[in-house]
């Protein structure tokens, strides 16, 4: 299929942006009007990524020691049966809570981002697994990631972000979503132009690179 046969397809469907980069150059680019190319629009769970990414450097920049670290390390109020939970699951969501977030009728942990407290009401769930045994995917542990951030390096996500992603990136126009006690949301929320998109990949493909300069180590 050719490009003009795709771009037809797009424009019947609900396809605002798309583009190709392949081979260290963007290849293809496609905006449903001109103004999609500086709209912002919801990454949605890709902001776990960057969240993990910011846990990268957090360790390059001596914040956390490793992700091993008990979550402990930050967070006072961990029930014993927690006391051993680490960054290690909450990166690869093995936890062992009861979280239903898909399957079985659910699509959204509505309760969780209804709550007043979405911190409390994370470490408040009770566990069903042993750590590291299973993975069930669990944007609370990514929410929790991000306020862990927070208190290692006393600022908040969205500003540790901009000093060591996005100013380098020269990504300037975003939004991130915050929950009622003014952390940033490490699961999703988040909002950037498809090309700023395309940045944060190309640095991953890249292996933390950015135009010469090591903005992640690869380790």
């Amino acid at each position: 299929m050719d490009f003009k046969q795709l771009e037809n397809k797009f424009e019947k469907k609900k396809v605002n942006t798309f583009l190709v980069y392949q081979e260290g150059e963007l290849t293809t680019e496609y905006y449903k009007t001109p103004e999609c190319a500086n709209n912002l629009y919801k990454i949605n769970s890709i902001t776990k990524s960057i969240v993990s990414i910011l846990i990268g450097i957090a360790i390059d920049k001596a914040y956390i020691n490793d992700i091993h670290t008990p979550i402990t390390e930050w967070i006072e109020n961990v029930s014993n049966e927690k006391r051993d939970l680490t960054l290690y699951h909450l990166l690869t969501m093995t936890t062992g809570e009861d979280w239903k977030e898909f399957g079985n009728g659910v699509v959204f942990p509505n309760d969780f981002v209804e709550s007043d407290n979405w911190v409390q009401y994370i470490l408040e769930k009770p566990m069903i697994e042993e750590p590291a045994t299973k993975m069930n995917y669990n944007s609370g542990s990514s929410h929790l990631l991000s306020y862990i951030i927070q208190k290692a390096t006393g600022m908040s996500t969205e500003q540790f972000a901009k000093k060591y992603v996005f100013d380098p990136l020269e990504i300037t126009e975003y939004e991130w979503q915050q929950d009622p006690q003014g952390i940033h949301v490490g699961g999703f929320g988040m909002k950037m132009k498809s090309k700023d998109l395309l940045k944060l990949g190309i640095l991953c493909l890249q292996n933390g690179y950015w135009q010469g300069n090591e903005i992640i180590s690869s380790k």
